[in-house]
């Protein structure tokens, strides 16, 4: 596989989908749960499908890059993706401070269950934030800040691990629509990956 060096920091998202106003409220919501805040900056930062979350090791960790490996999963391609080093220093204390059988989030089953991951966005989404955040909400939001830094649609595929770049393309398309200037900026470049 190879490494993206890119990475989000979701404290400095602010589109469409989620700004940065949100972000810290939600990060205030989370802040009592040591476990559930680590979920939601994970999920902040990497758009990671719940399957793909609960399935992590600490293994997974590469505290010297920062970065994070994600298995195959049905629909999506494997990958080791950066995330922000203090995030990936966080995640290693939480990983060596509990006693698990190699699971980054322990449950009381071993992993963490994807129950508990949509009862975090369930509390977060009583904030009234506006729109429900959801998975696809923050996999947006990840897209769209990819592409306003000026990564390339392969290298957000790579990120988000789609299987076929057309399949980003058309997520950025989607929220590309209602941005007439935007679009026209894109087409050249989705017309490249068609």
């Amino acid at each position: 596989m190879i490494r993206l060096k890119v990475f989000v920091d979701f404290r400095k998202i602010n589109n469409q989908y989620l700004s940065t106003k949100q972000i810290e409220e939600i990060l205030i919501l989370v802040k009592k749960n040591p476990v559930h805040r680590l979920v939601t900056k994970l999920l902040l930062s990497t758009g990671l499908y719940i399957t793909e979350l609960i399935n992590l090791r600490i293994s997974d960790l590469d505290p010297l890059e920062s970065t994070i490996s994600i298995r195959e999963h049905k629909k999506l391609n494997g990958r080791i993706i950066s995330i922000p080093k203090d995030l990936c220093m966080e995640l290693l204390r939480h990983g060596q401070s509990i006693h698990t059988d190699g699971y980054l989030f322990q449950g009381r089953e071993g992993r963490i269950c994807d129950r508990t991951v949509q009862k975090i966005l369930v509390k977060i989404n009583q904030l009234n934030l506006g729109k429900n955040l959801t998975i696809e909400r923050i996999r947006n939001a990840i897209a769209l800040q990819l592409l306003i830094s000026g990564q390339s649609i392969p290298e957000i595929a790579y990120f988000l691990g789609h299987k076929e770049v057309r399949s980003t393309r058309r997520r950025i398309q989607k929220f590309l629509e209602h941005d007439t200037a935007r679009l026209e900026l894109f087409k050249v470049i989705f017309a490249k990956y068609a």
